[in-house]
């Protein structure tokens, strides 16, 4: 929070959004090792998916109504497991050879 009253007033301040952005960092910095032959399938869709999640948050925090902001935080909750799924197949079907 970069207030002393500690009110949240951006998405930055909320801490569900500065871990998404630490796991958009970390997607890309391992997605940056895979194979070239990947770039434009897997590391793709991994990167995209990673950046939905905070771009979902944000966006959910610019909401006026709190169905809308529910909304939108819902799907994003939805985006984590999904990209934690394609992550772990992607380990073992690259470096493991499955």
């Amino acid at each position: 929070m970069n207030n002393e009253s500690g009110k949240i007033e951006t998405f930055f301040d909320l801490d569900a959004w500065k871990e998404g952005h630490t796991f958009v960092l970390m997607t890309y910095a391992i997605t940056k090792k895979f194979p070239r032959e990947e770039m434009f399938g897997l590391v793709s869709q991994m990167r995209r998916c990673a950046v939905s999640i905070t771009s979902g948050i944000a966006e959910g925090f610019s909401r006026q109504s709190y169905k809308e902001k529910a909304q939108f935080y819902l799907s994003t909750r939805q985006e984590y497991p999904a990209a934690l799924l394609r992550l772990g197949s992607s380990f073992y079907r690259t470096w493991v050879g499955y």
